[in-house]
């Protein structure tokens, strides 16, 4: 079965460094995949169904540093992912491994069109702000809080504000970690 697969994707990267001790970057990743074939479900007569479908992502990060001198140092990163895959047709897996008819609907028309029921908005914000101490050579205390949001819907979003927007309101994981890494030289510790 004959498929007009193609995809592209593209970035854009600058890095911003205000002074010795401060320094950002901004990363923005788009791709897109058009007549993208995967996995949906396995029917319960063993068939298994794959989908023809259009895979758009877009990743957001800003990651930032301040160096408050040479054992302190304080790090911020932000990263948003959305990822939304719309299902356009649906095929059977053939014991050959090509493609063939199948009669899966997969979802429903209204007066909108059709709604697949296997299309996914995914979303992915995190934020991460890293506070490190080298208190001694080899050994170190990390103070880590880490902010998180996930979400996971059938209903594709259209536009990122509206999508970013959504996301915020969805519920919120917080925690806070500390980390102490201390070295112990094995060979004073032998001698004594």
């Amino acid at each position: 079965m004959p498929l007009n697969q193609f995809w592209y994707s593209w970035n854009f990267s600058p890095r911003f460094r205000f002074n010795d001790r401060l320094s950002m970057v901004y990363r923005y990743r788009q791709s897109q995949d058009f007549s993208d074939i995967g996995w949906v479900k396995e029917e319960n007569d063993g068939t298994i169904i794959m989908g023809e479908r259009n895979i758009r992502t877009i990743v957001n990060t800003l990651t930032g540093s301040y160096i408050f001198n040479n054992v302190m140092s304080l790090s911020l990163n932000f990263r948003h992912y959305w990822s939304s895959v719309q299902y356009l047709d649906y095929h059977g897996l053939g014991e050959d491994g090509y493609l063939e008819f199948s009669p899966y609907a997969g979802g429903y028309i209204d007066d909108s069109g059709f709604h697949s029921d296997h299309d996914l908005n995914l979303n992915f914000w995190n934020i991460d702000l890293v506070y490190s101490w080298w208190f001694l050579p080899g050994s170190e205390i990390s103070l880590v809080w880490k902010n998180a949001i996930s979400t996971n819907e059938r209903e594709l979003i259209d536009g990122f504000f509206t999508n970013l927007e959504n996301t915020w309101s969805s519920p919120v994981s917080n925690s806070l970690s500390i980390k102490i890494l201390y070295f112990l030289d094995g060979e004073k510790l032998l001698r004594k």
